[in-house]
């Protein structure tokens, strides 16, 4: 075998080991958001504060600051929810552990707490 034969399958096998570590952190992620849907508690969380944060390379992050059953959580949440919550409201919402579930959303949010 020539050496970029040697190089290109190491490559590949490279791609192929980081796309299965993406794939099971969703999928892990995606199971312990059920969880915390199926046995959390289901309260109203108060939005502290929001803020938002440019990233280097153009994207822009959104966040949430939530109170809720004596914890604070920041999450991560999409641009149509920032907008539409203002600090004083509550929302739905399941606290499982560390973590907590915002209910009633279309792309349901994860969070873990600060």
């Amino acid at each position: 075998m020539s050496e970029r034969l040697i190089v290109l399958y190491l490559i590949a096998f490279a791609f192929m080991v980081f796309a299965g570590f993406l794939i099971y952190d969703g999928i892990k992620a995606k199971h312990e958001e059920q969880i915390a849907l199926e046995t959390g508690v289901e309260t109203e969380a108060f939005v502290i504060d929001k803020k938002k944060i440019s990233q280097s390379f153009g994207q822009i992050s959104y966040f949430v600051q939530l109170y809720a059953l004596k914890n604070e959580y920041e999450i991560l949440v999409s641009k149509e929810l920032y907008d539409q919550v203002e600090q004083g409201d509550y929302l739905a919402s399941k606290v499982y552990k560390d973590r907590i579930v915002l209910l009633n959303v279309e792309a349901v949010e994860r969070g873990k707490e600060l």
